[in-house]
């Protein structure tokens, strides 16, 4: 009978002592910790264990705080709910203890802060949340940077609005190739610096209309260019577009006058030739 009562004893005391015990875990930011409450479950031959139950219980509870730190240092702590979640599935898995091969322990966890690291939490989340718009603004503003200087049109009166505000003088031409010179060479070298993929697709087509249009110096190519643009616009339903590039075309490149003299003798001789026509269709009426 003394034995029974003293093993039912070491049983309540080794679950006593595995069950809802303290751990302080660490997170993924230094100076913050998880408040933690955690339980032990044990299958197998557990009696093995009872010959020493305060013993036992210590390594248990360091064997699972040392399985849930694993998780909890690289958890943030201002995502308390996922770092909880992480914790109970890496802790259900069965593991065994050095000693006791045929013993299996597996646990469970409710992860918290403490007044201070949710102070801590809310101060480091400000801290994000103002580093992020300053490094937003920072990005955007180094690109729109990138934006002017790649392109010389932009980048020339860029340069030179702050220059004559400032000295209140217009550039010498001297000074002037100077600057474009330098834009040219600063230029180029943002372009070669400059990965595909920063770049919108629409920039990168408009980039190669540009080159492939510049590759025919003369008007009438151009012209011809146009032409295709405006029947490409027409075929694919966009009408006010093909008549902004007819209307384009004949701005920057007219029709030369003596196209349009040939045209007008052309169409003269077509009426003196219909008007023949009908004299003879008449007299051979009388006849």
């Amino acid at each position: 009978m003394g034995t029974w009562w003293t093993r039912r004893r070491r049983q309540r005391h080794l679950r006593h002592s595995i069950t809802d015990f303290p751990a302080r875990l660490p997170s993924s930011c230094p100076g913050i910790v998880f408040n933690a409450r955690m339980s032990a479950l044990l299958t197998g031959d557990v009696n093995a264990l009872l010959c020493a139950p305060h013993e036992r219980a210590a390594v248990i509870r360091s064997l699972l705080r040392h399985a849930a730190a694993d998780v909890t240092q690289r958890c943030d702590p201002a995502d308390l709910a996922a770092a909880h979640d992480a914790c109970t599935l890496h802790l259900q898995n069965e593991r065994t203890l050095p000693e006791y091969p045929d013993v299996f322990v597996s646990g469970s966890i409710t992860l918290g802060l403490s007044t201070e690291d949710r102070e801590a939490v809310r101060q480091l989340l400000a801290r994000r949340r103002a580093q992020g718009i300053d490094d937003t603004v920072e990005v955007q503003r180094a690109r729109h940077l990138r934006h002017i200087l790649s392109d010389p049109s932009i980048a020339v009166p860029w340069w030179l609005d702050p220059q004559r505000k400032a000295l209140n003088v217009t550039p010498s031409p001297d000074q002037l190739k100077t600057v474009l010179a330098s834009l040219a060479e600063a230029t180029s070298t943002i372009r070669s610096l400059t990965p595909l993929t920063d770049v919108p697709v629409e920039d990168q087509l408009l980039e190669l209309l540009r080159s492939f249009v510049s590759s025919f110096p003369h008007e009438h190519q151009k012209r011809m260019l146009m032409t295709l643009m405006a029947l490409g616009f027409e075929k694919a339903g966009r009408p006010n577009m093909a008549a902004s590039v007819e209307q384009l075309m004949e701005n920057q490149y007219p029709a030369r006058a003596s196209t349009a003299s040939s045209s007008s003798t052309s169409s003269h001789d077509d009426n003196e030739l219909e008007r023949d026509n009908e004299r003879n269709s008449q007299s051979n009426g009388r006849l």
